[in-house]
């Protein structure tokens, strides 16, 4: 492990690392909180080097998260190893952190998180698989997370909020079976490992989440439909990868991309990296959005490499 020399940084290790529960595709998750994030350039790096997915705040940014119940926080609190603390401010902050009475709204907002799904319900052999997998594995881990603490149950490993979701739902064997899968494609979709993308033996996800959840009504939405401004940064990013995927645009060669789209795929790919500013993920980025992938869509795929400086310069005013 890589501890900290400066007394300002707190380091917590939580997740399937703490849990001892990580397998070959699991993430391995670390914290690093500091008054000054700059500070940290190098302890960051050094993590990130060694294959740890770095979760950056400063003092104030998780004061704040703290303060409004969000479940992160329970999480460290439950599961989080802290590694180095020399103030103190990190175990201080996990000590006296309490939970919300309810969850209710941050169950409506993980609903959104579904949503782009619509886009790809009922098509077949068109769906990428690896695509839905990988949204529906982050919209139940959330749904199940805020669910059960609705009943006052504290889980952050995938198989036990399966388990405890299916409890509550009761649904079938067969469908959390189905859903353990979810996490799978969600591996193969982020690796961007095309040997192992057939999923072929993944049953519509669609279906499985609305066995699952109760609460969700996925309808389908036609392919041309602009993207849309969902209750969260997240979702609406989310909603927008889709709308690039079912309408051909994310070829399989994210090298060629045109800018455009390198840099939606940039953000989809790093979430870490815009969530220190939501607010540029708002009704205008959605309508430069749009109007960026109308624009592809009226051009052959040579014509969208040949005019990739001049959709540089019309995109600049994206995030």
């Amino acid at each position: 492990m890589i501890a900290s020399a400066t007394s300002d940084v707190s380091i917590c290790v939580f997740g399937s690392s703490a849990r001892a529960t990580n397998d070959a595709i699991s993430d391995r998750d670390v914290l690093i909180v500091a008054n000054d994030i700059a500070s940290t350039k190098d302890i960051v790096a050094e993590w990130t080097k060694q294959g740890w997915s770095v979760s950056l705040y400063s003092r104030k940014r998780l004061r704040n998260v703290a303060k409004i119940g969000s479940l992160f926080v329970k999480h460290l609190q439950l599961e989080g190893i802290v590694l180095s603390d020399p103030s103190g401010w990190l175990s201080k902050i996990l000590e006296e952190f309490c939970v919300k009475q309810s969850y209710y709204s941050e169950i409506a907002d993980a609903l959104d998180l579904a949503l782009p799904l619509q886009r790809l319900k009922g098509v077949g052999i068109e769906v990428d698989q690896a695509l839905a997998a990988d949204i529906g594995y982050v919209f139940l881990r959330n749904y199940a997370i805020y669910r059960c603490a609705e009943q006052q149950t504290y889980l952050f490993d995938y198989r036990a909020l399966l388990e405890e979701l299916q409890g509550i739902e009761k649904f079938s064997d067969r469908c959390r079976s189905q859903l353990m899968r979810l996490r799978i494609g969600k591996h193969i979709y982020r690796s961007g490992n095309l040997r192992r993308r057939d999923l072929s033996g993944l049953e519509l996800v669609t279906d499985c989440l609305e066995e699952a959840c109760s609460n969700l009504t996925l309808n389908r939405i036609e392919q041309n439909t602009p993207v849309r401004f969902l209750a969260t940064p997240y979702s609406t990013l989310r909603d927008c990868e889709a709308a690039l995927v079912s309408n051909g645009l994310f070829n399989t060669n994210r090298a060629s991309m045109p800018y455009p789209l390198k840099k939606i795929w940039k953000m989809i790919r790093n979430p870490k990296d815009y969530s220190w500013d939501v607010s540029r993920i708002d009704e205008t980025w959605v309508a430069r959005s749009n109007k960026v992938i109308a624009g592809l869509n009226s051009t052959t795929s040579s014509d969208v490499i040949v005019s990739d400086e001049k959709q540089r310069s019309d995109f600049t005013s994206l995030p």
